[in-house]
């Protein structure tokens, strides 16, 4: 339910407890929305992908999430191509099809996840005060709080985060499945 600004450049030190129920991805300030604290709390899919893509690092870049550039991360233009493809802008001739295209989905971005999550996790019955901190969507606090506990509190709401971001994942396990056998995510 990130920005995806906030997950490519994933560094494997930001990931803390990972294999445990208290696994969490601190994303430093430079990275999120109004340069303030967030820590997000990691599901079981979220840790299992993480650790998927740890295992396959070649040690050439410092990301989780590497491109094809050596060093570098994947940047939000490389995820949207491989969302909608790439079209070649001299000759106007496809050169790859786009995720939607080869899944016969109607077009969406990469965005589109966090409001698909969010959507999922209403359905699912999970208020929307909790999907809106998993968002990263603040509207001052929560009805006890003043809007300076923000500043002072940085854990608040983890288990209501986990809650959700359980429920969100245990829905997509049901809607993709389980993963074949031997199958490796391709950096």
């Amino acid at each position: 339910m990130l920005r995806s600004r906030e997950f490519l450049t994933a560094e494997p030190h930001e990931f803390i407890d990972l294999g445990t129920n208290t696994a969490r991805f601190r994303v430093p300030l430079k990275r999120v929305k109004k340069r303030r604290s967030l820590i997000v709390s990691l599901s079981d899919l979220a840790q299992e992908i993480v650790n998927e893509a740890i295992s396959l690092k070649d040690g050439k870049a410092p990301y989780v999430f590497p491109g094809k550039v050596d060093g570098e991360p994947i940047d939000s233009k490389t995820l949207g191509n491989a969302v909608r493809g790439f079209t070649d802008p001299k000759t106007g001739k496809v050169v790859r099809q786009g995720i939607w295209k080869v899944l016969g989905m109607k077009p969406w971005t990469p965005h589109d996840l966090r409001r698909t999550s969010a959507s999922l996790a209403r359905g699912l019955g999970i208020p929307k005060w909790k999907i809106a901190q998993c968002l990263d969507h603040r509207s001052g606090g929560d009805e006890e709080a003043p809007p300076v506990t923000d500043v002072y509190v940085h854990s608040e709401y983890d288990g209501e985060k986990k809650e959700v971001l359980d429920a969100v994942a245990k829905a997509l396990r049901e809607i993709i499945g389980q993963p074949p056998r031997g199958l490796k995510l391709v950096a």
